[in-house]
């Protein structure tokens, strides 16, 4: 739905609104991210090793009021420190940055409870959400960079009303300050742990956004987003396997020990054949959903190809490390692999545009894979050779 909501948006907007919408959405992740302290992570990791749904859904409405804590200090500060390519939509940025803070908390609390099904769901609202509302403002031929961004606040908003009818429905009553304190602490001890490690990786995947929104332009960074989408949607079959892969190693690692090499040998095989799809039949595709005016999109779609490997390995081998307590090789990862962007995406840029842009960050992804492997062979010890 992602994907469709785009390529309408795209057509009927044009390739420069494509851009401003990609630099503001980047900015309102990561200030959602900053919101968060980590408060989703330690939901997940609490409400698996809650013994009854009670003691589960008491950590929901903690987090949850926590969250709306963070956002009550830290939003005012991103209003006055956002960016100039987004000032004109300062408001709707750290509104959209509050709803999305609070609607990553249901999906992973679902996740630890093994409601998969409605997890997916929650994860998926927001973009149904838009895609339909793109949809029927689509029909009216009225659709611009503010409706889309109000279209995303209000799927986020769904998942929060939805978080609320959880807690409430749960009859849960209201706990002594003192308790809450107490319970609080342990959230935010373990949500700022991976913190750190889960700042970095959102730092990785939104810098080279930033980057080239600021040094190439709407129009430039349109095309980029647009091979940056596709990139993602191919890969939703490998994303998927996060929450689940996190959630059942923590119950069983042994069970996942064995089965990782093939989870990672399939998730290889799967990004060849996507790599191969693009290669062929790419650039009809953009051309097809999204007009001739993306065509050039084919060019950084086909340079994500080694990133597309990498993102195979990278998606289950970071759950995995999750699950663990994000140990120093993954913050180690993903630190390296920040580095090699800043250090590459500006020296790429400079020589080729955006071509030598994407192929710094793709390249990037893939060094990222091989060391993911390196650790996860002596964090684990997988028999790969019996993949």
């Amino acid at each position: 739905m992602t994907f469709l909501s785009a390529a309408v948006f795209g057509r009927i907007a044009g390739l420069e609104a494509r851009g401003e919408f990609a630099m503001i959405l980047a900015t309102a992740s990561f200030v959602g991210f900053v919101i968060n302290l980590g408060i989703p992570n330690a939901l997940q990791v609490l409400s698996s090793r809650s013994l009854t749904t009670n003691h589960s859904f008491e950590d929901l409405r903690r987090a949850f009021i926590l969250t709306m804590l963070s956002a009550l200090l830290i939003a005012p500060l991103g209003y006055y420190c956002l960016p100039n390519s987004v000032s004109k939509l300062s408001s709707l940025t750290v509104i959209l940055s509050v709803a999305m803070a609070g609607s990553a908390l249901l999906p992973s609390h679902l996740a630890a409870r093994e409601r998969y099904i409605h997890s997916a769901f929650a994860s998926a609202l927001p973009s149904l959400t838009v895609g339909l509302g793109t949809l029927l403002l689509a029909y009216a031929q009225k659709m611009t960079v503010t409706h889309l961004i109000q279209l995303n606040v209000a799927g986020h908003l769904l998942v929060n009303s939805w978080t609320l009818i959880e807690i409430f429905m749960s009859g849960q009553q209201t706990e002594k300050r003192v308790n809450f304190i107490k319970h609080a602490k342990e959230i935010l001890s373990i949500g700022i742990r991976s913190h750190f490690s889960t700042g970095v990786a959102i730092l990785y995947q939104r810098v080279d956004i930033w980057w080239i929104g600021f040094a190439l332009g709407p129009k430039e960074l349109g095309l980029y987003s647009t091979a940056i989408l596709l990139f993602r949607t191919f890969m939703m079959p490998v994303l998927a396997q996060q929450q689940i892969l996190s959630v059942k190693f923590s119950k069983s690692r042994q069970k996942i020990e064995r089965k990782l090499p093939k989870i990672l040998l399939i998730n290889i095989c799967y990004s060849i054949a996507v790599s191969i799809g693009i290669l062929f039949l790419g650039e009809r595709l953009i051309e097809l959903f999204f007009g001739s005016e993306f065509a050039p999109a084919h060019r950084s779609l086909s340079l994500f190809i080694p990133g597309l490997i990498g993102f195979a390995v990278s998606i289950p081998a970071a759950a995995i490390f999750k699950s663990l307590g994000y140990p120093i090789q993954n913050i180690a990862v993903e630190i390296i692999t920040l580095i090699l962007i800043l250090i590459s995406l500006p020296i790429g840029m400079s020589f080729y545009g955006l071509s030598g842009a994407t192929l710094s960050v793709s390249v990037s992804y893939l060094i990222g894979a091989v060391l993911y492997i390196w650790y996860l062979k002596s964090a684990l010890n997988p028999k790969f050779e019996n993949a």
